[in-house]
């Protein structure tokens, strides 16, 4: 029953690109059954992905202790197509330990496709390495906690939209959003236009300015009821 539309909602998915975690994943392939895998290329590919991992974080002047390393083992059972990527602490549980790794992969099985074959011989196709580090500014967040500052006002207009019968378009009310100051209210019949966004409140629908500019909506119970 309510919806938050941050500020300048068309280009929200490239924020959350500066806001998310530095990653870097890796992968190379190596066939085998669990638990008789040769000891020594698991260990080189665990070695040649740190490395490779390293070395990009050096490239990219992040300091290696703020990142994260999680090696991930692709799992089959013998037979299938689709692989089930299990984080391994320790190369050791895909040669001689592997029973906790059999396990963890059995019960994501289990939750992914609602069964699981205990009896079954596990496969692995690759090795994986996810590293990761938090970013070390936080200007989008701020960004989007910061006042905010409308634009000059912008009067309203009016014009007929169409939200059941098109035979009976409604009058609604059209706002240009920058000139919204925080705290100002919309009711639904309404359009709220911005550079590079439209939003439709339905009849009963009240949006609400928040002091850092996003629109809080109290969506009506009728803009979600089936229609008949």
């Amino acid at each position: 029953p309510t919806v938050i539309i941050p500020k300048m909602p068309g280009t929200f998915s490239a924020l959350g690109m500066l806001m998310a975690s530095w990653r870097q994943d890796y992968a190379q392939t190596i066939i085998g059954v669990l638990g008789r895998l040769n000891d020594g290329e698991v260990m080189r590919i665990f070695t040649e992905l740190a490395v490779a991992a390293r070395d990009q974080l050096r490239r990219d002047s992040i300091a290696e202790a703020s990142a994260r390393f999680e090696y991930q083992a692709d799992l089959r059972y013998v037979g299938q197509e689709h692989a089930i990527a299990i984080s391994v602490s320790d190369p050791a549980q895909l040669t001689v330990n592997h029973a906790p790794l059999k396990a963890a992969f059995n019960v994501e099985h289990a939750q992914r496709y609602g069964q699981s074959a205990l009896d079954e011989v596990l496969e692995i196709v690759k090795i994986r390495l996810v590293v990761t580090a938090a970013r070390a500014t936080n200007l989008a967040e701020s960004w989007l906690a910061e006042t905010w500052v409308p634009e000059s006002p912008v009067a309203d207009q009016t014009r007929d939209v169409v939200f059941d019968d098109p035979r009976t378009p409604l009058p609604s009310r059209i706002v240009w959003r920058p000139s919204l100051p925080a705290g100002a209210r919309v009711a639904g019949p309404a359009v709220i236009e911005e550079p590079n966004s439209t939003i439709l409140l339905h009849p009963g629908d009240q949006a609400l300015v928040s002091d850092s500019g996003h629109l809080v909506i109290s969506v009506s119970s009728r803009s979600w009821e089936p229609q008949t």
